[in-house]
């Protein structure tokens, strides 16, 4: 993950005077900024009741949040922080979970990209570890914290995955169709909730709205080519299902030139004979019935 602008300005912070106080792996040294210019140094915390708190050798002190200028407030980046990235690239979920937890609790429901990469962090690590439920508590939680955060793309692509929306399918579709609608989605997002959309349709029994979600997918996102195959199977499927043979057999053909080595490339190409065999027996039928 890349350092916060308000994470880079914490590390120079660093460089100058560094207090430690009782918390194992956390460099203390926050600077709390009011509006009336005055300066705090400490660790800047969020009260119970919403108020901010400076705590330091001389005791604590609390303002209203409105009191406070957040521009000019900066806090100071995990002493491990070097150790997390580490760790994230190896793809050693489980491990940094506790890590990631003592971020959330120093920078808990404050506004700097610490608590926002503590948020994601642990749910990108619980989506890889298999724990889906606190993944999406996670994710929530971020976008929630964070409206315009950075990984906003990201996040909404797990909860896609992630959410089932058995007994919510309605309200699951509504996010879904919002999130077609925000101009701030990217193609990933579009291309999954396309695709998650056309599996409730088909559960709901619409064939013909599943289909225009699935084609959605290919003709406009063919670039998210790991989802190509899956939705071009269910493309090929369902025009099969409509009676629409020539669309089926075309997309049956396009997945045995594209795939060739898939496991479901023999009940492709059975399918494939089938529909043809199909298309033949009409046009003799159709040929017999115009000599009559």
């Amino acid at each position: 993950m890349q350092r916060s602008e308000d994470g880079m300005r914490a590390g120079a912070i660093i460089v100058g005077v560094v207090v430690v106080m009782g918390m194992v792996g956390v460099v203390v040294g926050d600077t709390l900024v009011l509006k009336t210019g005055a300066r705090y140094s400490g660790t800047i915390k969020r009260t119970e009741g919403g108020a901010i708190a400076i705590v330091s050798a001389q005791g604590t002190r609390e303002f209203p949040e409105g009191a406070v200028n957040w521009r000019l407030t900066t806090f100071t980046a995990p002493a491990d922080e070097g150790q997390v990235e580490e760790m994230m690239k190896k793809g050693e979920y489980g491990e940094v979970i506790p890590l990631l937890q003592r971020w959330e609790a120093r920078y808990q429901k404050l506004p700097t990209g610490w608590y926002e990469k503590a948020l994601y962090g642990l749910g990108l690590s619980y989506a890889r570890v298999g724990k889906n439920d606190e993944a999406v508590k996670y994710f929530q939680r971020l976008l929630e914290a964070f409206p315009r955060t950075r990984y906003k793309n990201e996040a909404e692509a797990y909860l896609i995955d992630l959410q089932g929306g058995v007994g919510d399918e309605a309200g699951v579709e509504e996010r879904l169709r919002q999130l077609l609608e925000d101009p701030k989605s990217n193609d990933r997002v579009r291309a999954k909730a396309h695709r998650r959309l056309g599996e409730l349709r088909l559960q709901a029994g619409d064939v013909r709205g599943a289909l225009e979600h699935y084609v959605h997918v290919v003709v406009l996102y063919g670039d998210q080519s790991d989802l190509q195959e899956e939705v071009q199977e269910k493309v090929a499927d369902l025009y099969g299902r409509l009676g629409r043979t020539n669309e089926a057999i075309f997309y049956y053909e396009q997945l045995l030139e594209a795939y060739p080595e898939s496991a479901a490339t023999a009940a492709r190409r059975e399918r494939l004979l089938a529909l043809k065999a199909g298309v033949v027996t009409r046009e003799q039928s159709t040929r017999k019935g115009e000599e009559r």
